[in-house]
Formats: C-alpha cells, structure tokens, sequence
C-alpha cells in the first residue's frame, strides 16, 4: 500500500494544488514552453484559479494525492463538452505530480481512479491533450494503455498557440 492517499478535493487545498500546479509546470515544460508560456502558471497566479475551480458548485471532479499533510498531486476529469458525439466521453483537463513523486505511480492512481470513476458514469472513452514535445507525459499516457494518432494540433494556452496531441483510452476494456 503506499505511503500517500487520494480523496475529493476541497476548497482549502486550493493553496496546496495552486503551489504543486506551478512547481511541476515550471520543471515539466522548462525547455518545452516559452520563458512567456511558463509564466503563466506560477506560485503567485495560481491560488486565486484554483480557489474559483474548486468553489461549488462545479461538474468537474477534482482529487488530490496527500501525503504528510502535503498535496503530491492532483487530477481534474468530467464528461467532456469539446466533442458531439452520441457516446458520452470524459477529459481529463489536468493531471500533475510533485517533480519528487514522479515514477512513484501517484500520476497512475490519479488517472486510474478518475478512468474508474468516469467508467462508473457510463462514459465510454477518455481523452486528454498534451504538448507534442512532452515526451515525458507522452510515455506517461502510453504506460496507462492510452494511445494516440500522433498528427500535432495547435491548440490555444492563454493568448498564444502550442502543438498537442490528443490521447483516448477506450473504458469499454474496464467492464
């Protein structure tokens, strides 16, 4: 069993999830956003977003990875708006791990449990986005069974443009 926990999100781990949200930003994209792109996300913009996702009421499921009264991680997942579909699809919108806790399976249970959780909803596929360059996050979705068409898209972030890929896991397989 390991040493962290997971459980729903509360409106006082805002500051916790806004500080864990900037770190593993600043490290993860480091040499793959802009100087510009990486200050979007920091320790003093953070908490005021994150106080205003969490704030009820919301469709979007946030959980969060403790450990030692510290937050190592979080996810954010709900049934996705982004495609008209007849099959009902889930996004999971954010996905981040404490730089100290990466290769520790924190990130797997995170997305485990949302893929269960969304499964549990009837939804039949899940998907997520990621830079294209991120090849860390890439092998990370790839260990989960997701798989990917691998053609680029330019995507917005903030008031510019990335190239993403798109990842889909067929939860039918979970059943």
């Amino acid at each position: 069993m390991p040493p962290w926990f997971i459980r729903p999100a509360q409106l006082d781990d805002a500051d916790g999830i806004a500080e864990l949200h900037a770190e593993a930003w600043q490290v993860a994209y480091e040499n793959l956003l802009t100087p510009e792109q990486l200050q979007m996300c920091t320790k003093e913009t953070q908490p005021r977003v994150w106080k205003r996702l969490l704030e009820p009421p919301t469709k979007i499921q946030t959980y969060v990875a403790r450990f030692n009264r510290q937050t190592i991680g979080f996810i954010r997942f709900g049934v996705s708006s982004e495609h008209d579909r007849r099959e009902l699809l889930g996004e999971i919108y954010v996905l981040y791990v404490h730089p100290g806790y990466w290769g520790q399976k924190v990130g797997a249970s995170l997305a485990n449990l949302a893929f269960g959780l969304l499964h549990e909803h009837r939804v039949k596929k899940v998907f997520v986005w990621t830079l294209a360059s991120n090849e860390r996050g890439r092998r990370f979705y790839e260990s989960l069974g997701m798989t990917t068409d691998g053609v680029p898209v330019e995507r917005p972030l903030e008031h510019t443009m990335v190239q993403e890929v798109q990842y889909w896991l067929d939860l039918k397989k979970l059943s």
